[in-house]
């Protein structure tokens, strides 16, 4: 029941990881909606293509490698770097300032 549990939530995540990004394109990024549509499309192709590409590698390869390479990467700083590559689109929403109606930047120090 655990790793049914541990399924959904990362399936959950997935969805919610998705719907973002469509809105940070449409609205950050400033692409049309057909454009959104693309990146979206093309992402979740990418995404099937890869999953359809492991199934057979997992066939061949045994599960405790898997499992080794997994722990490894966990204990040479693989978490760490994933909170470093996360870090930067949090500092550039945080402290980039934002650019008033009027065309001036708003300096977020005063």
């Amino acid at each position: 029941m655990r790793w049914f549990w541990l399924l959904e939530m990362s399936d959950l995540l997935l969805d919610v990881y998705t719907s973002y990004l469509a809105l940070y394109l449409a609205e950050v990024v400033g692409l049309s909606k057909a454009q959104v549509g693309l990146a979206l499309g093309g992402l979740i192709g990418i995404s099937l293509a890869a999953d359809l590409a492991l199934i057979p590698l997992l066939e061949h390869v045994k599960g405790l490698k898997v499992c080794l390479v997994g722990w490894t990467a966990a204990r040479t700083g693989l978490p760490t770097a994933m909170w470093l590559l996360w870090m930067g689109p949090v500092a550039l929403v945080a402290f980039i300032p934002k650019k008033e109606l009027d065309g001036h930047v708003s300096d977020p120090t005063v």
